[in-house]
């Protein structure tokens, strides 16, 4: 009687009895890797699939996308062109609370919240918009690109910009330890646009806002000098805590 091969999708008809199960092994799984299997989310996946092949195909229900694996990472498909929101695959803080629903993460009391798993090689640039609602002092913010859970707190900051308003605070820095993106927050609304941070090359931002305490505006140029890929980012509070929402999208041409 003739022997079905593991690793062939077809099974013999001659070969049910002899081979079934090595027959019914392959042919699961070549639906597992041929097949479109759905997830609750990117955790779920990768519990499931610990070791993706390429070619590979995923669907995730928080997001409603199809993912093809490359090679290296999971890739969404048809993406429209323009700004996609993005979740983050997890969130971090100190003190108060951070939830996300949908793609918007809100925070409460918070001294820092992070984002994790934001960015990926879908997106060349991103679009964060960031807004403080309460503050409990005034405090400026700032923020650290993050990988694998944790900031990089290295010298390797540059921030040049400042605000203009009831008075002008300029800022003027170089290899420091965090990206400042405000002078002397209270509540306020900031758009930050990241180029390519998950790639292994210097990350470059703009950012613009407003301070509604004395309707300053904000016009920040961001870059961490060295050659790093990031997945993630922080938000700080010099002092005190802060109470918000963070949204992120990425940008596909």
């Amino acid at each position: 009687m003739a022997v079905t091969p593991v690793g062939n999708p077809y099974v013999e008809s001659s070969d049910l009895v002899a081979n079934y199960p090595g027959a019914s092994e392959a042919l699961a799984e070549r639906i597992d890797i041929v097949g479109v299997n759905p997830f609750a989310d990117s955790a779920a996946r990768a519990t499931a699939i610990p070791s993706p092949v390429e070619g590979q195909m995923t669907s995730l229900n928080d997001d409603d996308q199809v993912y093809r694996y490359s090679g290296s990472a999971w890739l969404a498909l048809g993406l429209p062109p323009g700004l996609n929101a993005v979740a983050p695959t997890s969130i971090a803080n100190t003190s108060g609370s951070a939830t996300l629903t949908g793609f918007t993460t809100a925070f409460t009391s918070v001294n820092n919240v992070s984002l994790n798993g934001v960015f990926t090689s879908s997106f060349d640039t991103y679009i964060i918009n960031f807004r403080v609602n309460d503050y409990t002092v005034s405090q400026q913010l700032s923020l650290r690109y993050r990988v694998a859970g944790t900031d990089n707190s290295a010298s390797a900051y540059t921030n040049k910009g400042g605000g203009n308003g009831a008075s002008t605070v300029n800022v003027n820095q170089d290899n420091v330890t965090s990206g400042q993106f405000t002078n002397n927050s209270g509540p306020g609304f900031y758009t930050l646009a990241i180029n390519s941070p998950a790639l292994a090359i210097a990350t470059r931002s703009v950012i613009t806002g407003m301070n509604d305490n004395d309707a300053r505006s904000i016009l920040m140029a961001q870059k961490h000098n060295v050659a790093s890929a990031f997945d993630g980012i922080t938000f700080i509070a010099s002092t005190g805590t802060m109470t918000g929402t963070i949204a992120v999208y990425g940008y596909r041409k």
